[in-house]
């Protein structure tokens, strides 16, 4: 029987695997890794202070806690307008009570589980037989198999029928997440389309919920409120968040503004306009415009920019089904980022091909999602009416140059900060990729924003070649940006270029090792054989510094293709103006940068 236990491992490519041990060293790669499996151990509330105080949603979710949670109590974060969910795990599970059921759920859906959501019907891949209606079942999930987007199992397997085995039972080993309780029979469980299908009992890790708060707050990771409120947007200001669906940082950007002003929010898809609309329109937002456009192509063409930079490249289209399910906090209270349709994941590079049509299949699908997701935390469900409030327009060609006071570049990126996330399938080109069109946004980031105004750059990746590389690129390619100051400095300082010296160096001892190694493994040692010649040693000193050589060349030119194509990173004095959040710490991998425009500079 399989070990019904939580204790995956991540595996990257070989070449991803060796540039970020080049680029970070060896011992932190293994330590991220480890964490990435991992839900952040705390959750922050957002709190809608256009409706509600911290105090008062505070004062409501301890209230609901009352009598069924006996870990670290909800707080009032210090410094933003949120409510601080302290979380525990993992824990030790109790099994024996389940009588041998099981059901086994998509990646997606169990990356959202660990975050405290329900298990709901679209993410239930195979049951055992017999299951009814208040079974206790383990649940397990089943990660993609390599090379694919399919982990081997049809929806609506049977465990242990010959269905089953002649697929061959994928690997559940080391990924069971807890127990809980069936809401419905196993039939029901793939006969509807949409609604709960198991509400989790022991979880591996517990975090605390909030229900009855619709449009006072929304789950939303901690460092996207410190990218928003880095940006320090003024009351009647006008603000350009160029990436912005689902519309997390849009509407915190807002709120600090105190609904007073302008924001343009701009994304690629009608689906993603839409739900920043949606979102708007939930927490009672007005001065929000969507817009359908590509943030590249954002600068009217007959105006005639400065300091134009042409980049060719762009990243390659990736599925926005490589998120986690919308089975998670966004079900449960519109949880931001790590989340399928999140601001901070990947998804965004999911749009860079094909906008898709208003009332396609697909956009039906997930409003009814979303709809069922709405029903079961107890929220209204927004008419089509009801979105008259949140101005939805034809998309203008594009702004002329110094439109806006206040820029938001959250771009799209490899998204490896995200946790919990089991399945690392980033390549070296992609990671180069995304590096790549980041550039192209910044260089029309840069040319919206008025003289005196501030850009924000933020990721949710941990790779520097997406992050301080391109805070490098700004700085080298426009003489009239700088670093400034952020509020408030919750994470750590950037990386320098002393440090990827530092670990390049540590990668070239590693390689030294493992060759001197693999030379003596291959060399025959008689215990009475003759002395070797000195040429004949010669011979062999040669062809192992060759090899050593072609090794440390290997190093650098792996290194420099992605993270220091151009000027390196940042030195000690720009280094601690960044703020770079360790995902094996409180909160996800993320990164923030605050730019400043000069006036006086053309």
């Amino acid at each position: 029987m399989t070990s019904r236990t939580y204790n995956p491992r991540i595996k990257w490519a070989d070449e991803v695997q060796q540039y970020l041990e080049e680029t970070l060293g060896e011992e932190q790669v293994a330590s991220i890794s480890t964490a990435l499996c991992t839900p952040p151990c705390c959750t922050c509330l957002r709190v809608n202070t256009l409706k509600a105080t911290p105090q008062e949603v505070l004062e409501a979710v301890t209230f609901q806690l009352k009598g069924s949670w006996n870990s670290s109590l909800p707080y009032i974060h210090t410094h933003l307008p949120a409510v601080i969910l302290p979380g525990v795990g993992p824990l030790a599970v109790d099994y024996s009570e389940i009588g041998g059921k099981e059901v086994v759920v998509s990646r997606k859906c169990g990356e959202a589980v660990l975050r405290g959501a329900p298990v709901y019907i679209p993410g239930v891949l195979a049951c055992s037989p017999g299951v009814e209606k208040g079974d206790l079942v383990a649940v397990a999930m089943v990660l993609e198999r390599p090379g694919s987007d399919w982990c081997g199992i049809t929806r609506g397997t049977i465990i242990g029928s010959e269905a089953w085995q002649r697929a061959g039972p994928p690997n559940c080993t080391g990924l069971y997440i807890g127990v809980g309780r069936s809401c419905v029979g196993r039939t029901e469980m793939f006969r509807l389309e949409q609604g709960l299908a198991i509400t989790m009992h022991s979880p591996v890790f517990r975090v605390p919920s909030a229900q009855g708060l619709e449009g006072k707050v929304m789950f939303q990771n901690l460092p996207s409120l410190v990218a928003a409120a880095a940006l320090a947007p003024r009351p009647g200001s006008r603000v350009l968040d160029m990436c912005a669906a689902p519309g997390g940082k849009t509407t915190m950007i807002a709120q600090l503004m105190g609904d007073k002003g302008e924001v343009v929010a701009l994304d690629r898809s009608h689906a993603k306009v839409q739900e920043i609309q949606s979102l708007a329109q939930e927490l009672g937002i007005t001065i929000i415009k969507a817009y359908k456009m590509d943030a590249t192509k954002a600068v009217l063409k007959q105006a005639s920019p400065h300091n134009q930079v042409i980049v060719t490249a762009a990243p390659a289209e990736r599925d926005h089904e490589d998120q986690p399910s919308v089975n998670g906090h966004e079900a449960t209270a519109g949880l931001e980022g790590g989340l399928e349709g999140g601001p901070d994941s990947d998804e965004k590079l999911g749009g860079l091909g094909h906008a898709r049509k208003e009332g396609s299949e697909k956009i039906l699908k997930r409003r009814k999602r979303k709809e069922a997701a709405s029903i079961a935390r107890g929220a209204s469900i927004p008419q089509r009416g009801d979105m008259e409030n949140v101005t939805s327009c034809s998309s203008p060609p594009g702004f002329p140059p110094c439109s806006f006071d206040h820029v938001l570049v959250d771009a799209p990126c490899s998204a490896l900060g995200l946790r919990p996330r089991l399945l690392q399938t980033a390549s070296l080109p992609y990671l180069k990729q995304c590096a790549v069109y980041q550039r192209r946004i910044l260089d029309a980031a840069v040319q919206l924003l008025k003289p005196g105004g501030t850009l924000v750059f933020s990721t949710c990746t941990f790779n520097p070649g997406e992050n301080e590389s391109n805070v490098r690129y700004v700085l080298d390619t426009y003489a009239d940006m700088h670093l400034e100051q952020q509020w408030p400095v919750l994470g750590g300082p950037g990386m320098t270029e002393e440090d990827r010296l530092r670990a390049a160096a540590a990668a070239i001892r590693k390689c030294d090792k493992e060759m001197e190694a693999s030379i003596q493994a291959r060399s025959p040692q008689p215990t009475d054989a003759p002395a070797m010649d000195d040429s004949a040693g010669n011979i062999n000193k040669t062809l192992q510094q060759q090899q050593q050589q072609q090794q440390h060349k290997s190093v650098g030119e792996s290194t420099v293709m992605v993270a220091t194509r151009d000027s390196g990173w940042l030195s000690s004095s720009e280094a601690k103006l960044v703020q770079r959040f360790d995902p094996r710490g409180d909160t996800i991998g993320f990164f923030v940068a605050k730019f400043r425009k000069k006036e006086g500079l053309l």
